[in-house]
């Protein structure tokens, strides 16, 4: 993995972008997505902010293995990356999300809930990542002629 390709301020964006997203989705999905643990607001409470570190370091390998898909593919726009963005969430996290929450018993609208947050944040991801260049390098691909 040769990770002196990677844009980092794109890698880090991305893992903040990601990250917020995270919180969004989760707060406006709060009431339902407990109800499909079968939890209360009771069950969360003395838990403490340090468990945020867990999504934290989550979205930051996220992003980086991402770009490092990004890379090894030759993804070079938005585009490419919201396309490799839904081809691993399908293959990937949609698959082993469906497996193991059905295995699980676990209702589908928490199916739901978990693999639409993982959709868009991997379509994001993907788009961000595959689509922010260094300057330098948007300038050797546009004196190229190929899209930037």
């Amino acid at each position: 993995m040769n990770t002196s390709r990677f844009h980092w301020p794109a890698v880090a964006v991305t893992a903040l972008v990601l990250f917020f997203l995270g919180g969004f989705w989760y707060t406006a999905f709060a009431n339902p997505w407990m109800v499909a643990l079968g939890k209360t607001e009771a069950d969360f409470e003395g838990v403490g902010d340090a468990i945020m570190l867990v999504p934290l370091a989550a979205v930051i390998l996220q992003a980086v293995v991402i770009a490092t898909v990004l890379s090894a593919v030759g993804a070079r726009t938005a585009a490419d990356g919201l396309r490799w963005g839904f081809f691993l969430w399908l293959g990937l996290i949609f698959a082993t999300l469906m497996t193991h929450q059905i295995m699980a018993l676990q209702p589908v609208s928490l199916l739901a809930i978990n693999a639409g947050h993982e959709l868009i944040a991997m379509l994001v991801a993907g788009a961000i990542l595959g689509g922010w260049r260094p300057k330098g390098e948007r300038l050797a691909v546009a004196a190229a002629g190929a899209p930037a």
